[in-house]
């Protein structure tokens, strides 16, 4: 398929700006992309990191010197096609999960017929994986006539708190 778009070897960014430092990426079962984010972005320019870290010796020496990381978890999901925030998860004070560094989408099938979907998240600094039950999936919601995030206890529009 890369190679039928005439851009194979090129990079394009799908987003940026994100609110932490992107760690792992996975394909969501609707399509999407589930984004871990390790850290929170820094207080200073994300650009200036940006561009630091492209440089293949200041990406060396700052995971080697493995600066403390800050009692933050989150992961974000994306529109597969155009990058847009579709929904952004987080634990502010790193109390149920920090540091994560993977998170894989899997989909169950329920003994009724319906599914479940859960969000499970690697970390840094545990010797444990976490999970979120994210609720129905989109298909067995729409039968129920009820979104999965009216089940959440989100603390806004996109956002819920692991």
């Amino acid at each position: 398929m890369v190679a039928g778009t005439g851009k194979a070897g090129q990079t394009e960014v799908l987003i940026d700006n994100l609110p932490g430092m992107p760690d792992g990426v996975d394909a969501a079962a609707d399509g999407g992309f589930w984004v871990s984010l390790v850290a929170p972005a820094p207080p200073f320019n994300s650009l200036l990191l940006t561009k630091m870290l492209s440089n293949p010796l200041v990406r060396a020496l700052y995971a080697r010197l493995k600066p403390g990381l800050k009692a933050w978890g989150a992961v974000v999901k994306v529109d597969g096609a155009d990058g847009r925030v579709l929904d952004f998860l987080t634990d502010p004070t790193g109390r149920h999960v920090s540091a994560v560094s993977a998170v894989t989408e899997h989909v169950t099938e329920d003994v009724d017929g319906g599914s479940r979907r859960r969000l499970y998240l690697g970390n840094l600094v545990g010797d444990y994986v976490s999970y979120v039950d994210l609720g129905p999936s989109d298909a067995a919601a729409a039968a129920a006539d009820e979104s999965p995030r009216a089940a959440s206890d989100g603390e806004g529009q996109g956002q819920q708190e692991l």
